[in-house]
């Protein structure tokens, strides 16, 4: 690809976050609708023209309550951090590793031993 496919590339994705990040899922879903049909219309592609535009059509469409995100941020919610992006391989490793600790069938601390 050419850098002006590139750079038109890099604004339609741009400006798709921007909406997802508004809270226009469901704007951003009607587009790619309407895109994914133009695409399937033309007789020069294969029967599956688009898979990757299809899932992330899919994915909006099944967890378009989870990317609200302009409501996370009212609330004071962070939204894709590093910090909770990579919590999962901090805490559960700490909590595991804590000297002399038993772990109970139940999840918990055993503190009996």
């Amino acid at each position: 690809a050419n850098e002006r496919d590139k750079s038109t590339a890099q604004s339609w994705v741009d400006e798709t976050l921007a909406e997802l990040a508004a809270g226009r899922s469901r704007d951003v879903l009607k587009r790619l609708r309407k895109e994914l049909l133009r695409i399937r219309t033309d007789p020069l592609r294969s029967p599956d023209p688009a898979p990757a535009l299809r899932r992330f059509i899919d994915y909006l469409d099944e967890h378009a309550d989870s990317v609200a995100y302009d409501r996370y941020r009212e609330a004071g919610w962070l939204i894709g951090s590093g910090r909770c992006e990579s919590a999962h391989r901090y805490i559960p490793q700490a909590r595991l590793k804590i000297p002399g600790a038993t772990w109970s069938p139940m999840g918990g601390l055993d503190t009996t031993t």
